[in-house]
């Protein structure tokens, strides 16, 4: 009895719920590839104008830089999209909390950038004295690029939350629109390399910061009032060391790489690392559709719900799995496309895929952690994992190069996602369907040990053919229906 009345709750509620995420996430893949494609196509020209060591210095100096965000950020960014949907029912409260923490994060932003320009030298000299990037101009500019997105940040989250899908397309568009002129004018025809890149970023930040503020004047309106951000604080302030783990995971085996090999080698691992990131775009453009449907829907409490949520998350870690098996396959293909010094990027970016898409599985299993306000786990999932990451990453660069870094990345981000799994099933269990998720991640697993030889000719063409069709067979028996279902709803919807 209780199975059919939840069947019977389940099947039309499903339909809204896919209805949501299916446009959604194509409303927000749009922005995000749109923008990431363009990148795509100014690569070829980038690396015609930047040199494999440019491109280290600017990934070490970014890397800093977001680390440093990641910090005085506090968190709030995430704590704005929990408690707007604890104030949904209530459009005062609601107002002055989010004013309340916008207020508290930019104040707090501002700070830190002006503390890093009096300071940052002195810092990275006491602390790092032969670093090979220095703090002027290159980490000051970085900091300042990223404390400006960090404010741009604030009114996207909104926009996602609210579910305002094409305001965050449009603001997303435009700022990638306004980076790509200024990168192309100071790094292609004004020739300034590695600071033309930090410029040119900078430049379009600012531009994208005058028009968020101006976007968030409304949320500005009521006063600071303390006591939304001291309830947000707790909730928000584990997500920091979460955030910092998650970001030194990423940026660790840069400064690892660095010392034991040449700035080329950080640079080629970096350009990979870029590459392999439209796996990331597709998690990314679900997980901005998904966030605010798992929380309006997990806040019922109820058994129906929760047998929604399952069933579309495992519908999207095959998906998603699926999504990383035909990245897997075109890479070799993409990396023929770049400067010849970039050649070896192409065997290495399947592995970069793969720890996307485990870090992907991660951003699933962590939201029953945010609707519990579980957030201290997170932070030790993310910390034992960069431990392993650390650990792994001394042991196999020295070894392994750039390759031994990428392999620590994957395994440090299977063990987060493992450990995040087992607790939020605790904290709020969902019945996902292992069988079919495993399978997916079985043929992924052949398909980048074929990756990782160089098939020539008439074998590379019947591979990737042989690729595709076991994918498409794959989807289509463990997922097909549903996904059909889902595609099906938001077509013929109104």
């Amino acid at each position: 009895m209780t199975a059919t009345l939840a069947t019977a709750v389940h099947t039309p509620e499903i339909r809204t719920l896919a209805l949501r995420l299916v446009r959604g996430s194509l409303i927000y893949a749009l922005a995000n590839f749109a923008t990431k494609a363009l990148n795509l196509v100014l690569f070829p020209i980038y690396t015609r104008f930047l040199s494999p060591a440019d491109y280290g210095i600017i990934s070490l100096a970014e890397a800093i830089a977001v680390t440093l965000m990641a910090v005085v950020g506090l968190g709030l960014d995430a704590g704005m999209r929990r408690f707007y949907f604890q104030y949904l029912d209530d459009p005062p409260q609601l107002k002055r909390s989010m004013s309340s923490i916008l207020r508290c994060a930019t104040l707090s932003t501002l700070v830190a950038v002006f503390a890093a320009s009096m300071l940052g030298q002195r810092l990275l000299t006491w602390t790092a004295p032969h670093f090979s990037v220095p703090f002027y101009p290159y980490i000051e500019i970085a900091i300042m690029t990223a404390a400006l997105l960090q404010i741009v940040q604030y009114r996207l989250s909104l926009y996602q939350i609210e579910e305002y899908k094409r305001s965050f397309v449009l603001l997303s568009l435009g700022l990638f629109l306004a980076t790509a002129a200024a990168v192309i004018v100071l790094v292609v025809f004004v020739r300034w390399g590695a600071i033309g890149m930090l410029l040119g970023k900078l430049l379009a930040a600012g531009l994208a910061t005058i028009g968020a503020l101006y976007l968030l004047r409304a949320w500005f309106r009521a006063p600071l009032e303390w006591k939304f951000v001291r309830e947000t604080l707790p909730f928000s302030l584990p997500l920091v060391p979460h955030s910092l783990m998650a970001l030194c995971l990423v940026a660790a085996d840069r400064f690892i790489l660095a010392h034991y090999r040449s700035l080329q080698e950080v640079g080629l691992y970096s350009l990979a690392y870029t590459l392999g990131m439209a796996m990331y775009l597709v998690s990314l453009s679900l997980g901005q559709a998904w966030q605010p449907i798992y929380f309006d829907t997990a806040r019922a409490g109820d058994n129906c719900g929760r047998h929604m949520l399952a069933k579309l998350s495992s519908g999207m870690a095959v998906l998603l799995t699926a999504t990383a098996i035909f990245g897997v396959q075109i890479a070799q293909d993409f990396s023929r496309l770049l400067d010849p010094r970039y050649s070896p990027v192409g065997q290495l970016i399947p592995w970069i895929i793969g720890g996307y898409l485990l870090h992907a599985f991660f951003g699933l299993f962590h939201l029953a952690l945010m609707e519990a306000k579980k957030t201290k786990f997170i932070f030790f999932a993310s910390a034992a994992a960069f431990a392993l990451n650390l650990a792994l990453n001394l042991w196999w660069v020295p070894l392994l190069g750039m390759y031994g870094a990428a392999y620590a990345t994957l395994v440090a981000y299977g063990a987060e996602a493992l450990l995040t799994y087992f607790y939020a099933q605790r904290v709020f269990f969902l019945p996902y369907n292992w069988g079919r998720i495993f399978a997916a991640l079985s043929l992924l697993a052949v398909v980048i040990a074929l990756s990782q030889f160089n098939w020539r000719g008439y074998v590379h063409m019947f591979e990737t053919i042989g690729t595709l069709l076991s994918t498409m067979t794959m989807v289509w028996f463990f997922g097909g229906k549903t996904v059909g279902q889902i595609f099906k709803v938001a077509w013929t919807a109104d």
